[in-house]
């Protein structure tokens, strides 16, 4: 565990249902970095209706909870830069450090970083027609897929 005080923003959605839930993928990645840090505050895009896709209840409580206007799209995410921002503002009042999961829909909210910024990239980067192959990286061992 550290001693760090850790903020985590992404534009996937959560919906409010007296606590907080999201799809599982999302769910899990907080629910471990809140058991490995002193605070975890998180900003979601609030759905407006409970999604069956939200099928993970979220261990962070309301009040460490951040809610970001709803952002089915960049193109839905343009007119809300400046609440996205303020969202932003508040993850980093309460936070050492900040995990900022992209794509973000809002993207220009993300500009002028108060606090250090970790970027988590969720994205795919071969199209699934190709072929792709299993890469050691010989200075870690970690493994990446890459198209061929």
């Amino acid at each position: 565990m550290t001693d760090l005080s850790i903020g985590f923003v992404s534009a996937r959605s959560v919906s409010l249902d007296g606590a907080l839930f999201a799809d599982a993928g999302l769910g899990r990645v907080i629910d471990a970095i809140g058991m490995r840090c002193r605070k975890l505050t998180v900003a979601l895009s609030v759905a407006n209706e409970h999604f069956p896709l939200h099928d993970h209840r979220l261990t962070v409580s309301n009040a460490d909870f951040v809610p970001l206007p709803w952002l089915p799209s960049v193109l839905g995410g343009f007119h809300k830069i400046l609440p996205s921002r303020q969202a932003i503002r508040e993850v980093e009042r309460r936070s050492d450090v900040v995990i900022v999961q992209l794509p973000f829909a809002a993207v220009g909210a993300l500009h002028g970083a108060k606090k250090p910024r970790v970027y988590h990239v969720c994205a795919t980067n071969y199209r699934s027609s190709e072929p792709r192959q299993t890469i050691e990286d010989p200075n870690d061992g970690r493994l990446w897929v890459s198209p061929s």
